[in-house]
């Protein structure tokens, strides 16, 4: 009855694709009330190891290496060799978890 895209231009896309269903934009992801720099907590980021002056990259999903983890390691190392300071933050458990603490030892 209804087709529901992530976003405008992924509706765009869909039906320049010629898709005849009605496409409506979901609205997921974050709530920029609730998570934006104003309600940031330093305590909590020090308490993780987060420096001040560092940037929070997260993962939260199943480890398992269809979920992109060799990209997003890729991009950790990129972050690294163009010197952004940033820590990383896990949230998960799954078969490839030994393979991406390898991969990314530095992560909480």
């Amino acid at each position: 009855d209804e087709v529901l895209a992530p976003s405008q231009v992924m509706g765009e896309i869909l039906r320049e694709w010629g898709v005849p269903t009605s496409v409506t934009r979901w609205s997921r992801g974050v709530n920029h009330d609730r998570f934006n720099p104003a309600q940031r907590d330093l305590a909590w980021r020090r308490g993780l190891g987060i420096g001040d002056d560092e940037v929070a990259v997260g993962f939260l999903g199943r480890l398992v290496k269809e979920k992109g983890l060799d990209v997003f390691a890729a991009a950790l190392r990129t972050l690294k060799a163009r010197g952004v300071k940033h820590k990383t933050l896990v949230i998960g458990e799954g078969p490839a978890r030994d393979w991406f603490a390898q991969e990314v030892p530095d992560a909480v």
